[in-house]
Protein backbone atom coordinates (compact mmCIF):
# COMPACT_ATOMS: atom_id res chain seq x y z
CA UNK A 1 0.00 0.00 0.00
CA UNK A 2 0.96 3.66 -0.30
CA UNK A 3 2.17 5.66 2.66
CA UNK A 4 3.39 9.09 3.69
CA UNK A 5 5.70 10.42 6.39
CA UNK A 6 6.57 14.01 7.24
CA UNK A 7 8.47 15.73 10.04
CA UNK A 8 8.94 19.29 11.22
CA UNK A 9 11.04 21.24 13.72
CA UNK A 10 10.32 24.80 14.86
CA UNK A 11 12.21 27.17 17.14
CA UNK A 12 10.72 30.45 18.28
CA UNK A 13 11.45 33.19 20.77
CA UNK A 14 8.57 34.31 22.95
CA UNK A 15 8.51 37.39 25.15
CA UNK A 16 5.97 37.84 27.90
CA UNK A 17 6.05 40.62 30.49
CA UNK A 18 9.60 41.50 29.53
CA UNK A 19 10.97 37.96 29.88
CA UNK A 20 12.07 36.04 26.79
CA UNK A 21 11.92 32.28 26.39
CA UNK A 22 12.70 29.76 23.66
CA UNK A 23 10.10 27.25 22.52
CA UNK A 24 11.15 24.22 20.46
CA UNK A 25 8.42 22.24 18.73
CA UNK A 26 8.65 19.05 16.70
CA UNK A 27 6.26 16.73 14.92
CA UNK A 28 6.24 13.40 13.11
CA UNK A 29 3.15 12.57 11.02
CA UNK A 30 2.53 9.47 8.93
CA UNK A 31 -0.12 7.50 7.13
CA UNK A 32 -0.23 4.09 5.48
CA UNK A 33 -2.85 2.44 3.28
CA UNK A 34 -3.08 -1.33 3.58
CA UNK A 35 -4.75 -2.66 0.46
CA UNK A 36 -7.97 -0.97 -0.60
CA UNK A 37 -9.88 -1.16 2.68
CA UNK A 38 -7.61 -0.08 5.55
CA UNK A 39 -6.04 3.32 6.24
CA UNK A 40 -3.68 3.92 9.18
CA UNK A 41 -2.84 7.43 10.46
CA UNK A 42 -0.58 8.46 13.32
CA UNK A 43 1.15 11.55 14.65
CA UNK A 44 3.60 12.38 17.43
CA UNK A 45 4.08 16.00 18.50
CA UNK A 46 5.95 17.72 21.27
CA UNK A 47 7.13 21.09 22.52
CA UNK A 48 9.80 22.15 24.98
CA UNK A 49 9.79 25.54 26.67
CA UNK A 50 7.78 27.30 29.37
CA UNK A 51 5.07 24.76 28.50
CA UNK A 52 6.14 21.16 27.90
CA UNK A 53 3.74 19.07 25.86
CA UNK A 54 3.57 15.67 24.21
CA UNK A 55 0.72 14.48 21.99
CA UNK A 56 0.17 11.07 20.42
CA UNK A 57 -2.64 10.37 17.94
CA UNK A 58 -3.33 7.04 16.23
CA UNK A 59 -6.26 6.03 14.07
CA UNK A 60 -7.44 3.32 11.71
CA UNK A 61 -10.27 3.39 9.17
CA UNK A 62 -11.62 0.11 7.79
CA UNK A 63 -14.04 -0.13 4.87
CA UNK A 64 -16.23 -3.05 5.94
CA UNK A 65 -18.65 -3.18 3.01
CA UNK A 66 -19.51 -0.82 0.19
CA UNK A 67 -21.75 1.21 2.52
CA UNK A 68 -20.17 0.59 5.94
CA UNK A 69 -16.90 1.83 7.42
CA UNK A 70 -15.43 1.72 10.92
CA UNK A 71 -13.07 4.37 12.30
CA UNK A 72 -11.19 4.10 15.59
CA UNK A 73 -8.99 6.84 17.02
CA UNK A 74 -6.96 7.15 20.22
CA UNK A 75 -5.27 10.32 21.45
CA UNK A 76 -3.06 11.04 24.45
CA UNK A 77 -1.94 14.51 25.48
CA UNK A 78 0.30 15.40 28.39
CA UNK A 79 1.42 18.91 29.28
CA UNK A 80 3.22 20.74 32.04
CA UNK A 81 3.36 24.49 32.62
CA UNK A 82 6.78 25.31 34.02
CA UNK A 83 6.25 29.08 33.95
CA UNK A 84 5.23 30.84 37.17
CA UNK A 85 3.44 34.20 37.10
CA UNK A 86 5.82 37.16 37.08
CA UNK A 87 3.21 39.55 38.48
CA UNK A 88 0.51 38.63 40.95
CA UNK A 89 -2.27 40.60 42.54
CA UNK A 90 -5.72 40.03 43.94
CA UNK A 91 -7.17 41.01 40.56
CA UNK A 92 -5.01 38.68 38.47
CA UNK A 93 -5.48 35.83 40.93
CA UNK A 94 -9.25 36.26 40.71
CA UNK A 95 -9.49 36.57 36.94
CA UNK A 96 -6.80 34.12 35.80
CA UNK A 97 -7.69 30.41 36.11
CA UNK A 98 -5.09 28.32 37.89
CA UNK A 99 -3.35 25.77 35.68
CA UNK A 100 -2.44 22.42 37.21
CA UNK A 101 1.26 21.54 37.05
CA UNK A 102 0.45 18.50 34.92
CA UNK A 103 -2.37 17.93 32.45
CA UNK A 104 -3.00 14.41 31.18
CA UNK A 105 -5.80 13.78 28.70
CA UNK A 106 -6.78 10.54 26.99
CA UNK A 107 -9.49 10.29 24.36
CA UNK A 108 -10.80 7.32 22.39
CA UNK A 109 -13.45 7.39 19.68
CA UNK A 110 -15.13 4.66 17.66
CA UNK A 111 -17.37 5.61 14.73
CA UNK A 112 -19.44 3.24 12.60
CA UNK A 113 -20.57 5.02 9.44
CA UNK A 114 -23.21 3.99 6.93
CA UNK A 115 -23.53 5.71 3.55
CA UNK A 116 -26.32 4.54 1.29
CA UNK A 117 -25.77 5.56 -2.31
CA UNK A 118 -27.03 2.91 -4.70
CA UNK A 119 -30.46 3.43 -6.21
CA UNK A 120 -31.13 6.97 -4.99
CA UNK A 121 -29.82 10.48 -5.49
CA UNK A 122 -27.77 11.88 -2.63
CA UNK A 123 -28.46 15.29 -1.12
CA UNK A 124 -25.60 17.69 -0.44
CA UNK A 125 -25.29 19.34 2.97
CA UNK A 126 -27.97 21.99 3.27
CA UNK A 127 -29.66 21.04 -0.02
CA UNK A 128 -32.02 18.61 -1.70
CA UNK A 129 -31.22 15.55 -3.87
CA UNK A 130 -29.86 16.66 -7.22
CA UNK A 131 -29.27 20.29 -6.21
CA UNK A 132 -26.04 22.08 -7.17
CA UNK A 133 -23.13 21.54 -4.81
CA UNK A 134 -19.46 22.25 -4.31
CA UNK A 135 -16.68 21.05 -2.05
CA UNK A 136 -15.40 22.67 1.15
CA UNK A 137 -12.00 21.80 2.55
CA UNK A 138 -9.24 23.33 4.60
CA UNK A 139 -6.47 22.95 7.12
CA UNK A 140 -6.08 23.50 10.86
CA UNK A 141 -2.46 24.47 11.55
CA UNK A 142 -0.13 25.99 14.14
CA UNK A 143 0.93 29.51 13.16
CA UNK A 144 4.26 29.61 15.00
CA UNK A 145 5.39 33.01 13.66
CA UNK A 146 1.92 34.59 14.02
CA UNK A 147 1.80 35.90 10.46
CA UNK A 148 -1.62 34.45 9.68
CA UNK A 149 -0.50 32.06 6.94
CA UNK A 150 1.06 28.62 6.81
CA UNK A 151 4.82 28.58 6.29
CA UNK A 152 7.24 25.69 5.90
CA UNK A 153 7.57 23.73 9.11
CA UNK A 154 4.21 24.79 10.57
CA UNK A 155 2.31 21.52 11.12
CA UNK A 156 -1.36 20.72 10.77
CA UNK A 157 -3.29 19.58 13.84
CA UNK A 158 -5.04 16.16 13.75
CA UNK A 159 -8.18 15.15 15.60
CA UNK A 160 -9.86 18.59 15.68
CA UNK A 161 -13.58 18.86 14.93
CA UNK A 162 -14.90 21.39 12.40
CA UNK A 163 -18.65 22.11 12.33
CA UNK A 164 -20.58 23.34 9.30
CA UNK A 165 -23.92 25.12 9.74
CA UNK A 166 -23.84 24.19 13.45
CA UNK A 167 -24.91 20.60 12.76
CA UNK A 168 -22.55 18.80 10.32
CA UNK A 169 -19.09 17.86 11.59
CA UNK A 170 -15.79 16.63 10.18
CA UNK A 171 -12.56 15.71 11.95
CA UNK A 172 -9.09 16.65 10.75
CA UNK A 173 -6.86 13.80 9.59
CA UNK A 174 -3.24 13.11 10.54
CA UNK A 175 -2.09 16.11 8.48
CA UNK A 176 -4.66 18.51 9.90
CA UNK A 177 -6.94 18.48 6.85
CA UNK A 178 -10.74 18.42 6.89
CA UNK A 179 -13.28 18.17 4.09
CA UNK A 180 -16.98 18.30 3.31
CA UNK A 181 -17.23 16.63 -0.13
CA UNK A 182 -20.73 17.85 -1.08
CA UNK A 183 -22.16 21.13 0.22
CA UNK A 184 -25.12 22.94 -1.34
CA UNK A 185 -24.22 26.10 -3.23
CA UNK A 186 -24.75 29.32 -1.30
CA UNK A 187 -23.93 30.85 2.07
CA UNK A 188 -22.88 28.71 5.03
CA UNK A 189 -21.12 29.16 8.37
CA UNK A 190 -18.17 27.16 9.67
CA UNK A 191 -16.53 26.99 13.08
CA UNK A 192 -13.88 25.11 15.03
CA UNK A 193 -14.57 23.17 18.22
CA UNK A 194 -11.72 24.26 20.53
CA UNK A 195 -11.80 21.25 22.90
CA UNK A 196 -9.12 19.27 21.04
CA UNK A 197 -6.87 22.24 20.26
CA UNK A 198 -3.48 21.65 21.91
CA UNK A 199 -2.50 24.01 24.72
CA UNK A 200 -1.27 26.73 24.76
CA UNK A 201 -2.68 27.37 21.26
CA UNK A 202 -6.03 29.00 20.45
CA UNK A 203 -7.95 29.63 17.21
CA UNK A 204 -7.70 33.13 15.77
CA UNK A 205 -11.20 32.70 14.35
CA UNK A 206 -13.25 32.12 17.51
CA UNK A 207 -16.72 32.87 16.14
CA UNK A 208 -18.58 31.10 13.31
CA UNK A 209 -17.24 32.38 9.99
CA UNK A 210 -19.22 32.83 6.77
CA UNK A 211 -18.16 30.78 3.76
CA UNK A 212 -19.64 30.71 0.26
CA UNK A 213 -19.91 27.53 -1.81
CA UNK A 214 -20.05 27.55 -5.61
CA UNK A 215 -21.37 24.78 -7.86
CA UNK A 216 -18.67 22.29 -8.91
CA UNK A 217 -15.92 24.38 -7.28
CA UNK A 218 -13.66 23.88 -4.27
CA UNK A 219 -13.89 26.44 -1.47
CA UNK A 220 -11.04 26.57 1.05
CA UNK A 221 -11.19 27.82 4.64
CA UNK A 222 -8.18 27.36 6.93
CA UNK A 223 -8.20 27.69 10.71
CA UNK A 224 -5.14 29.42 12.17
CA UNK A 225 -4.00 28.52 15.69
CA UNK A 226 -1.68 30.91 17.51
CA UNK A 227 0.08 30.61 20.85
CA UNK A 228 -1.68 32.34 23.75
CA UNK A 229 0.09 35.39 25.12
Amino acid sequence: GTGSLSSSLTVERDRQLGQASTVVGWALVGGQRLGQDVQLDASLRGSQGPVQQLQVNAGVTVQLLSEWSLQAQYAVSRGRDRQTPLLSSALTDATTPALPPDQYIRRATLVLRYEERAGRATAPIGGTPGSGAGRLEGLVFLDADRNGRRDAGEPGVPGVTVVLDRKFSARTDALGRYEFPAVSAGEHVIELVPDAVPLPWSPVQRDPAPVKIYIREISIFDFVLQRDR
